[in-house]
Protein backbone atom coordinates (compact mmCIF):
# COMPACT_ATOMS: atom_id res chain seq x y z
CA UNK A 1 0.00 0.00 0.00
CA UNK A 2 1.13 3.41 -1.11
CA UNK A 3 1.02 6.80 0.96
CA UNK A 4 -2.01 8.33 2.05
CA UNK A 5 -2.61 12.04 2.33
CA UNK A 6 -4.39 11.98 6.53
CA UNK A 7 -7.68 13.26 6.80
CA UNK A 8 -9.80 15.18 9.20
CA UNK A 9 -10.28 14.41 12.74
CA UNK A 10 -12.83 11.29 13.11
CA UNK A 11 -11.55 9.91 16.62
CA UNK A 12 -9.78 10.91 19.74
CA UNK A 13 -6.20 9.17 20.62
CA UNK A 14 -7.30 5.85 22.28
CA UNK A 15 -5.54 4.96 25.46
CA UNK A 16 -4.99 1.44 26.91
CA UNK A 17 -6.11 2.08 29.97
CA UNK A 18 -4.92 -1.49 31.78
CA UNK A 19 -1.50 -0.60 30.50
CA UNK A 20 1.37 -1.27 33.35
CA UNK A 21 4.49 0.43 34.01
CA UNK A 22 7.56 -0.46 31.74
CA UNK A 23 8.97 -3.66 32.24
CA UNK A 24 12.76 -2.09 31.32
CA UNK A 25 14.24 -5.38 32.68
CA UNK A 26 12.79 -7.22 29.95
CA UNK A 27 14.14 -4.91 27.72
CA UNK A 28 17.55 -4.90 29.25
CA UNK A 29 18.00 -7.99 28.69
CA UNK A 30 16.44 -8.62 25.34
CA UNK A 31 19.16 -5.64 23.91
CA UNK A 32 22.11 -7.10 25.16
CA UNK A 33 20.92 -10.34 24.06
CA UNK A 34 21.90 -12.27 20.59
CA UNK A 35 20.49 -11.05 16.79
CA UNK A 36 17.67 -11.92 15.93
CA UNK A 37 16.49 -12.96 12.21
CA UNK A 38 13.24 -11.56 12.91
CA UNK A 39 14.44 -8.32 14.15
CA UNK A 40 16.52 -8.14 10.97
CA UNK A 41 13.99 -8.93 8.47
CA UNK A 42 11.70 -6.32 10.39
CA UNK A 43 14.50 -3.85 9.80
CA UNK A 44 14.62 -4.68 6.46
CA UNK A 45 10.80 -4.01 5.44
CA UNK A 46 11.42 -0.04 7.25
CA UNK A 47 14.60 -0.17 5.04
CA UNK A 48 12.16 -1.06 1.73
CA UNK A 49 9.02 0.90 3.08
CA UNK A 50 11.10 4.11 4.25
CA UNK A 51 14.35 4.64 4.31
CA UNK A 52 15.77 3.22 0.87
CA UNK A 53 16.37 6.78 -0.64
CA UNK A 54 16.80 9.34 2.41
CA UNK A 55 20.01 10.85 2.78
CA UNK A 56 21.83 12.73 5.42
CA UNK A 57 21.62 12.42 8.95
CA UNK A 58 18.99 9.91 10.93
CA UNK A 59 18.33 9.77 14.45
CA UNK A 60 16.64 6.63 15.31
CA UNK A 61 14.49 7.17 18.54
CA UNK A 62 13.66 4.17 20.63
CA UNK A 63 16.93 1.99 18.70
CA UNK A 64 16.43 -1.06 20.68
CA UNK A 65 18.61 -3.85 19.95
CA UNK A 66 21.70 -2.77 17.79
CA UNK A 67 19.77 -4.87 14.47
CA UNK A 68 17.64 -2.35 13.19
CA UNK A 69 20.36 0.55 13.07
CA UNK A 70 22.75 -1.94 11.75
CA UNK A 71 20.97 -2.96 9.09
CA UNK A 72 19.93 0.26 8.47
CA UNK A 73 23.89 1.45 8.34
CA UNK A 74 24.72 -1.07 6.28
CA UNK A 75 21.24 -1.11 3.34
CA UNK A 76 21.12 2.91 3.42
CA UNK A 77 24.92 4.04 2.37
CA UNK A 78 23.58 7.73 1.94
CA UNK A 79 22.85 8.36 5.59
CA UNK A 80 24.95 8.42 8.83
CA UNK A 81 22.73 6.94 12.32
CA UNK A 82 22.49 8.16 15.25
CA UNK A 83 20.69 5.86 17.66
CA UNK A 84 18.69 6.55 21.34
CA UNK A 85 17.86 5.07 23.64
CA UNK A 86 16.14 5.19 27.54
CA UNK A 87 18.63 2.61 27.93
CA UNK A 88 22.18 2.41 28.13
CA UNK A 89 21.78 -1.47 26.98
CA UNK A 90 20.49 -0.55 23.72
CA UNK A 91 23.81 0.44 22.49
CA UNK A 92 25.69 -3.05 23.44
CA UNK A 93 25.42 -4.57 19.88
CA UNK A 94 25.88 -1.28 18.01
CA UNK A 95 28.60 -0.77 14.73
CA UNK A 96 31.31 1.22 16.08
CA UNK A 97 30.08 4.06 12.95
CA UNK A 98 26.89 4.40 14.92
CA UNK A 99 26.84 7.45 17.82
CA UNK A 100 24.67 6.53 20.43
CA UNK A 101 22.48 8.52 22.96
CA UNK A 102 21.15 7.62 26.08
CA UNK A 103 18.39 9.73 26.39
CA UNK A 104 14.66 10.00 28.35
CA UNK A 105 12.37 11.35 25.81
CA UNK A 106 10.05 12.48 28.95
CA UNK A 107 12.73 15.15 30.83
CA UNK A 108 15.74 15.58 28.13
CA UNK A 109 15.63 17.14 24.95
CA UNK A 110 18.24 15.91 22.04
CA UNK A 111 20.63 19.22 21.74
CA UNK A 112 21.92 18.70 17.71
CA UNK A 113 19.04 18.50 14.81
CA UNK A 114 19.23 15.20 12.33
CA UNK A 115 17.76 15.45 9.21
CA UNK A 116 15.01 13.03 9.88
CA UNK A 117 14.09 11.44 12.95
CA UNK A 118 12.35 7.99 12.75
CA UNK A 119 11.01 6.22 16.28
CA UNK A 120 10.30 2.63 15.29
CA UNK A 121 7.67 1.24 17.91
CA UNK A 122 8.66 3.51 21.05
CA UNK A 123 5.37 5.86 21.07
CA UNK A 124 2.82 3.63 21.88
CA UNK A 125 4.73 3.55 25.05
CA UNK A 126 3.92 6.54 26.51
CA UNK A 127 0.04 8.18 27.69
CA UNK A 128 -1.62 10.66 25.72
CA UNK A 129 -0.56 13.39 27.69
CA UNK A 130 2.87 12.80 26.99
CA UNK A 131 2.86 11.74 23.75
CA UNK A 132 1.61 15.16 22.66
CA UNK A 133 2.95 17.61 25.07
CA UNK A 134 6.48 16.50 25.21
CA UNK A 135 7.30 13.37 23.03
CA UNK A 136 6.30 14.49 19.69
CA UNK A 137 7.67 17.87 20.46
CA UNK A 138 10.72 16.82 20.64
CA UNK A 139 10.90 14.59 18.07
CA UNK A 140 9.48 17.51 15.73
CA UNK A 141 12.38 20.26 17.52
CA UNK A 142 15.41 17.43 16.47
CA UNK A 143 14.38 17.00 12.52
CA UNK A 144 15.16 19.32 10.26
CA UNK A 145 13.48 17.48 7.15
CA UNK A 146 10.98 14.69 8.69
CA UNK A 147 9.92 12.66 11.34
CA UNK A 148 8.94 8.98 10.31
CA UNK A 149 6.47 7.31 13.04
CA UNK A 150 5.93 3.45 12.68
CA UNK A 151 3.45 2.20 15.43
CA UNK A 152 1.12 -1.04 15.86
CA UNK A 153 -2.09 -0.58 13.83
CA UNK A 154 -5.10 -0.40 15.68
CA UNK A 155 -5.12 -3.09 18.54
CA UNK A 156 -2.25 -4.73 16.96
CA UNK A 157 -0.10 -5.93 19.82
CA UNK A 158 -2.72 -4.60 21.60
CA UNK A 159 -2.33 -7.50 24.40
CA UNK A 160 1.35 -5.93 25.18
CA UNK A 161 0.73 -4.54 28.82
CA UNK A 162 3.55 -1.68 28.15
CA UNK A 163 1.13 -0.27 25.52
CA UNK A 164 -0.56 2.57 26.64
CA UNK A 165 -2.21 4.11 23.33
CA UNK A 166 -3.18 2.80 19.84
CA UNK A 167 -2.94 4.80 16.83
CA UNK A 168 -5.11 4.74 13.42
CA UNK A 169 -5.36 7.35 10.38
CA UNK A 170 -7.76 9.43 11.41
CA UNK A 171 -6.90 9.89 15.15
CA UNK A 172 -5.34 13.03 16.92
CA UNK A 173 -2.15 11.77 16.32
CA UNK A 174 -2.57 11.49 12.54
CA UNK A 175 -3.87 14.86 11.70
CA UNK A 176 -0.60 15.95 12.83
CA UNK A 177 0.94 13.93 9.77
CA UNK A 178 1.11 14.51 6.23
CA UNK A 179 0.69 11.06 5.32
CA UNK A 180 0.74 7.95 6.45
CA UNK A 181 0.37 4.20 5.22
CA UNK A 182 -0.16 0.86 6.91
CA UNK A 183 2.27 -1.83 6.56
CA UNK A 184 2.82 -5.30 7.53
CA UNK A 185 -0.88 -7.13 7.22
CA UNK A 186 -2.52 -4.18 8.67
CA UNK A 187 -0.37 -4.60 11.76
CA UNK A 188 1.85 -1.25 11.59
CA UNK A 189 1.28 2.33 10.22
CA UNK A 190 3.71 4.74 9.08
CA UNK A 191 3.31 8.71 9.65
CA UNK A 192 5.56 11.06 7.51
CA UNK A 193 5.46 14.44 9.12
CA UNK A 194 7.58 16.76 6.69
CA UNK A 195 9.12 19.85 8.74
CA UNK A 196 10.31 21.58 5.88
Amino acid sequence: MGWKKTSLLKREQQENTQCSNEPFEVYKDRFTGPSSPLRIKDAYRYVEEVLINLDGSLLVVGSGHGDHCNTFLTRCPNISITASDILIEARAHLDSKIHFICLDLLFEQFKNKFDYVISIHTLEHFTKIDLFNTVWPNLVNAANRAVITIVPYAMAWSDEPSHKCYFYEDDEFAVLQDRYKIIFGEQEIVYWKSII
